[in-house]
């Protein structure tokens, strides 16, 4: 029995056409997103911790802007630490 090796790279970053070239010119697909109303970028302070600033970004957007909230972490112990941070 010959087994089927199934591969899905997913990104919303990633350059989608250098990967598919990379896995010998697999199929791309491409899905649009609804766009954020509205974007902040807030400078790191070097003097706390970066997920207590995430924590505090995410719940300041969210008094000013109550729904939803997309913020990037490096990895999932970042995630997990910034979760610790009550909003």
């Amino acid at each position: 029995m010959r087994e089927i090796l199934r591969i899905l790279v997913r990104s919303a970053t990633l350059d989608g056409a250098r990967v598919a070239k990379l896995l010998g010119d697999a199929p791309v697909v491409a899905s649009e997103a609804a766009p954020f109303q509205s974007r902040r970028v807030i400078s790191r302070k070097a003097d706390a911790p970066l997920e207590r600033q995430i924590a505090d970004a995410i719940a300041t957007a969210l008094r000013a802007d109550p729904g939803s909230v997309l913020a990037f972490s490096a990895g999932g112990r970042g995630i997990r630490r910034t979760q610790n941070f009550p909003a």
